[in-house]
């Protein structure tokens, strides 16, 4: 019986992979392969290599407690709420128009090895053969399109491939190839495990779409665009699982790390109310029954 788990990407949102983790370490529930993408590949490498969800919600609590997480600047890109006053509002205008202008001049506003020197502190080794459980992580080729997968030699470098959020975080130029964030091309990467596992599960961590008077600018327009884009993607990838984990009321902005404690609930939520179907589903699937039916068919 070998179980599959697919973690997708979204920047804080894959904090909720820490509470899907504490519950299936809670009710036994057996990992034998992994495959991220994004923060999934960080969470998964973290897991991979400790087997312990409790260990890795205290790192990442020292972390953002860390000058090497304040350094990345990652609350700077937070969007103001249209609840704040209107003089912050008009300075989240002015700050738009300056990153865009900015934008022109830079390739990232981060440089790869600030996010390698950050995740450094939070992946304990440095290889793939060191893992516990086998690791798969997603980047993206721009120029090729094509998805880049690792399952070997330098861990760290491919995590940190797979986090480089495009037009924030340094890209990797790798011969002819430009290696972006992996939730560019494959932002819930279960599918890569099919011939791996016999089960996946996929815990899909998108963007919910809030819906009504969102009064656009143009900066905001094109935010949306990629967002709906992403969430369609995300849904299909998904799809390609035996069991979909999806928490709810998943509004966070990829940059809101500050709502590590509702993100980890959220997950934990997700999977306390799913777990004992996913038993039931996983042994509905290893039965012998359900084993013959698939030979007749494969036959």
């Amino acid at each position: 019986m070998k179980i599959g788990l697919g973690l997708g990407g979204g920047g804080a949102r894959g904090l909720a992979h820490i509470g899907i983790f504490q519950v299936l370490e809670k009710h036994n529930v057996p990992i034998s392969f992994l495959a991220g993408t994004s923060a999934g590949s960080i969470v998964g490498a973290m897991y991979a290599a400790t087997k312990d969800s409790k260990w890795i919600e205290e790192r990442f609590r020292k972390f953002f407690n860390h000058d090497l997480f304040r350094r990345l600047g990652t609350e700077r890109m937070v969007p103001v709420s249209s609840q704040r006053s209107p003089l912050t509002q008009f300075a989240q205008k002015v700050r738009d128009r300056m990153v865009i202008a900015f934008s022109l001049q830079k390739s990232s506003i981060v440089k790869k090895s600030r996010l390698k020197e950050a995740l450094s502190f939070l992946i304990p080794v440095s290889t793939f053969g060191e893992l516990l459980v086998p690791l798969k992580v997603i980047a993206t080729d721009l120029v090729s399109s094509d998805n880049c997968v690792y399952s070997e030699g330098d861990l760290l470098e491919a995590v940190v491939r797979s986090s480089s959020i495009p037009g924030y975080v340094e890209p990797t130029l790798d011969g002819s190839a430009i290696i972006v964030d992996g939730g560019t091309g494959s932002p819930n990467p279960v599918a890569v495990l099919k011939n791996d596992a016999d089960f996946l599960i996929s815990v899909d961590i998108k963007k919910e779409l809030k819906h009504g008077n969102l009064n656009l600018n143009i900066f905001d327009i094109i935010q949306r665009s990629e967002e709906v884009t992403h969430y369609h993607l995300s849904s299909r990838e998904a799809s390609n699982a035996h069991y979909i984990i999806r928490p709810k009321e998943m509004y966070y902005h990829w940059a809101e790390f500050n709502k590590m404690d509702s993100l980890i609930e959220k997950g934990k939520t997700a999977m306390e109310k799913n777990v004992q179907y996913l038993k039931n589903e996983i042994k509905s699937y290893f039965s012998f029954g359900a084993k013959l039916r698939r030979w007749i068919v494969n036959e």
